[in-house]
């Protein structure tokens, strides 16, 4: 039996295009903020900083890529489910 929520269209394709934006976004900041900071580089600086930013658009990375490995998978199993009905 299926589950009701099954049939609902939550719009997977938006979710997936409005994660991609923002952490597309994201990204370009963290980029802009690691290209300020290697040309403005200091001794005074603490060298964490560039590992931060490393860090943290790594993650950004990886969760835009899980999420859209969920999103592919979702739309697979739809269209299986569809074409089995």
């Amino acid at each position: 039996m299926k589950h009701p929520l099954h049939n609902l269209d939550y719009g997977g394709e938006s979710m997936y295009n409005l994660t991609v934006l923002l952490s597309g976004s994201f990204i370009i900041h963290t980029l802009q903020d690691l290209i300020r900071f290697i040309i403005n580089v200091s001794e005074s600086m603490h060298p964490l900083l560039f590992l931060g930013l490393f860090i943290s658009t790594s993650v950004i990375s990886t969760l835009s890529y899980v999420s859209w490995r969920k999103y592919v998978g979702e739309r697979n199993r739809k269209n299986i489910r569809d074409h089995n009905n």
